[in-house]
């Protein structure tokens, strides 16, 4: 098929410097790699210049801006006939001080992704203008022949496809702003999980003191109230997965008496596990510890699940230990956890013993050892 290159905006060879074009380089034709008139490789070509490139088979020369450099379409006509001219391929390739072209600046990589952005709503504004009627006309005729349910479907989808179709702007500065809006989305987001965690760090182990009761407590923090710092995904009770479960730790100090506890939530349950009932097991280097559950907290309420009211449970204990067991934890080299209740044992899977295990390092460190808190 033959290339129409008049639509095309040509940069003239005397604005430009290094000129590339590309080649396929295996025996598929599916990867292609940029050289320039003397054979040498250049990289990191915006994808959109790529496709200009590869689609239109024509050249790419290096053009300077006022504060930038940026890579437009050469008419191939204008180098071919330069092609057997040795100074001329010197001159518009790399130099040999400076084989790849110079580093480019975030404004340049905002344009190509713009450029990048506007190329690809075009292409798919493009294909949506035959998809869109064809779907249209479907949808009616299925209508028309008694295939009402579907041809409704299809015609509803039809008008949501048009939808985004509109959302998807190939006016220079709608695309500027939308990326714009996109980058610093994603830098609050960005900043905010740093904060997060710099917070999460800071106050991993929080200090109380209570001067009516005199005690001092040590607790793993917890961004909601009641529950623990780590959060164990997709616990099971022989084969059947609960909601979630937490853990957390806690020390209590009282006339020199310390009293420690792992503090263990499992919310949002639909029937009773009956942890109080059970034990906590720990495994470390194959030596086995067993600690026995007590009660604090069994709590029946609500939560909506598809639009339907259903019961929501939640069962919280916690579990009596000295500190020579964190000391095991924090030098043990293998871990493995289960808990038991009433109804079954809850299976704990690698990647959720390693938290716990991080857990309890922080505490001990931080509580134990540094004495930091």
């Amino acid at each position: 098929m033959a290339i129409n290159l008049s639509k095309i905006k040509f940069s003239s060879l005397d604005e430009v410097s290094v000129i590339i074009s590309p080649k396929q380089t295996n025996s598929d034709n599916t990867k292609v790699t940029f050289y320039d008139l003397s054979g040498n490789r250049v990289t990191k070509i915006p994808s959109g210049k790529r496709d200009i490139a590869i689609r239109n088979k024509c050249y790419l020369g290096l053009k300077a801006y006022k504060n930038s450099e940026r890579w437009e379409p050469i008419d191939p006509n204008e180098v071919d006939k330069y092609l057997n001219d040795s100074d001329f391929k010197v001159a518009h390739s790399l130099s040999e001080d400076n084989k790849q072209p110079q580093k480019r600046t975030s404004e340049e990589k905002l344009e190509d992704e713009i450029q990048a952005k506007i190329e690809e709503n075009r292409s798919f504004r493009k294909y949506g203008k035959r998809i869109f009627p064809a779907l249209l006309i479907l949808g009616i005729i299925l209508i028309s022949v008694d295939w009402t349910v579907t041809g409704w479907i299809i015609l509803i989808c039809d008008l949501i496809y048009l939808g985004t179709l509109w959302q998807s702007p190939t006016n220079y500065a709608d695309v500027k702003n939308s990326i714009l809006e996109e980058r610093e989305e994603r830098k609050q987001k960005q900043l905010e999980a740093k904060k997060q965690k710099e917070e999460f760090e800071a106050n991993f182990v929080v200090k109380k003191e209570d001067k009516f009761n005199q005690t001092i407590s040590y607790q793993t923090y917890s961004r909601n109230y009641n529950h623990g710092s780590i959060t164990i995904s997709s616990p099971k009770v022989d084969g059947n997965t609960l909601w979630w479960m937490s853990a957390a730790i806690s020390l209590v100090i009282k006339d020199n008496i310390e009293a420690l506890s792992f503090n263990i939530v499992i919310d949002r349950m639909e029937d009773w596990i009956f942890l109080r009932q059970g034990q906590f097991q720990i495994l470390i280097d194959g030596n086995p510890t067993n600690l026995d559950a007590v009660d604090i907290e069994t709590k029946v309420g609500t939560r909506e699940i598809a639009g339907d009211i259903k019961s929501s449970l939640k069962e919280r204990v916690m579990y009596m230990f000295k500190e020579q067991l964190l000391e095991k934890i924090y030098t043990c080299k293998d871990l493995e956890l289960r808990f038991t209740s009433g109804t079954g044992s809850i299976t704990i899977e690698s990647e959720e013993v390693k938290s716990f295990k991080e857990l309890c390092d922080k505490f001990y460190e931080k509580v134990f050892i540094n004495k930091s808190v």
